[in-house]
């Protein structure tokens, strides 16, 4: 309540994925339905309770609110208390994949939404991206206001074509594997050939989440003045 100023320093912090273990990463990408197939134009998968919204004293909009208000009628599914195997199943049938600030301003969500090849609807106003210094961002991600979370969004998002949503998708799976931590030697598969997640991300020892921060990191340097 007391906060005069944002916490995150654009010029001077830097942004960091959050982690998925490599067995969430391919119990995503093994549920993934091709868009054709696919039954839901958007989903979340969380709390939407009074619990998880704004602090009174922020004005914020009730971003989960909103999403709980077009669920309650009958506008989108929203999830709660599924296993994780279900969580999987339901964002791999969406086309759009909500990821809403709750009590942070990031959420695991994104990144388990691009491995779902579902596209990610970033509802966090002051959420800045890990990566989006060098990843074209727009791309693959759509970022909405927090407070125009309404049917406008819905229309919105059935007004994108399969064509438009097909390369939302297409860039996703491309960037995606910067977001992965790689797995430690003891989880990883004798040959390459034969580890699922190295052929998933095919790239991984050149893009991933350690190669992107120390990326990060170098672009805020500067030379000493003395």
């Amino acid at each position: 309540p007391d906060r005069t100023e944002p916490c995150f320093n654009t010029w001077k912090d830097v942004a960091i994925p959050g982690y998925l273990h490599r067995h969430e990463i391919l119990s995503l990408a093994m549920q993934a339905r091709p868009l054709s197939e696919r039954q839901h134009l958007a989903v979340f998968l969380g709390r939407t309770d009074p619990s998880r919204g704004p602090h009174p004293a922020t004005g914020e909009a009730d971003v989960r609110g909103a999403i709980r208000r077009l669920h309650l009628d009958g506008k989108m599914f929203v999830g709660q208390n599924l296993s994780i195997p279900e969580m999987h199943g339901v964002m791999g049938n969406a086309r759009f994949c909500f990821v809403p600030k709750g009590k942070s301003a990031w959420s695991l969500r994104f990144y388990e939404a691009l491995f779902a090849n579902c596209v990610p609807v970033v509802l966090s106003d002051f959420w800045e991206l890990p990566f989006e210094d060098f990843l074209p961002l727009p791309q693959f991600v759509i970022k909405w206001p927090m407070h125009e979370v309404t049917d406008k969004l819905l229309r919105f998002l059935e007004e994108q074509s399969d064509e438009v949503v097909e390369a939302l998708m297409a860039a996703g799976r491309l960037f995606r594997c910067w977001y992965v931590y790689p797995p430690l030697l003891h989880e990883q598969e004798t040959a390459r050939d034969v580890d699922e997640l190295a052929r998933l991300c095919p790239q991984l020892d050149r893009q991933n989440a350690f190669k992107g921060i120390v990326r990060s990191l170098e672009s805020k340097r500067r030379a000493s003045r003395s």
